[in-house]
C-alpha cells in the first residue's frame, strides 16, 4: 500500500510540482523499496517533461538512458550497506 502511494505521489509531482522536489521523491523510493523498477519510467516521463527543456541538446538520450541505468544499479549496490534496506541482516555487523 505504501508503494502504491508513493508511485501517486511521484507522478502528481512530476506533473505538478517542480523538478527538485519530484528528484528526491523518486530516489526516495528507489532507497525505500526492493525492486523498484517504476525508477526507469519516472525518469522517461521525467526527461521528457523537465529536462528536454533545461539541457536541449546537450543531454544525449542515449547518454541519459546509461546515465539513469547506472544511477540504478548503483544505488542498489549500496543499499547493500545501509540500515533502512529491509534486506538487511544487522546481527553480522
Amino acid at each position: 500500500m505504501k508503494r502504491i502511494v508513493l508511485d501517486f505521489v511521484i507522478i502528481l509531482s512530476i506533473f505538478i510540482l517542480p523538478w527538485w522536489i519530484s528528484l528526491p521523491l523518486i530516489f526516495i523510493g528507489l532507497l525505500v523499496f526492493e525492486k523498484y523498477y517504476e525508477f526507469f519510467l519516472y525518469f522517461i516521463i521525467f526527461y521528457n517533461i523537465h529536462l528536454i527543456f533545461v539541457f536541449k541538446d546537450n543531454l544525449n538520450p542515449i547518454i541519459f538512458t546509461i546515465l539513469i541505468c547506472a544511477l540504478y544499479f548503483g544505488f542498489n549496490y549500496l543499499k547493500k550497506f545501509m540500515i533502512i534496506s529491509k534486506g538487511k541482516d544487522l546481527s553480522k555487523i
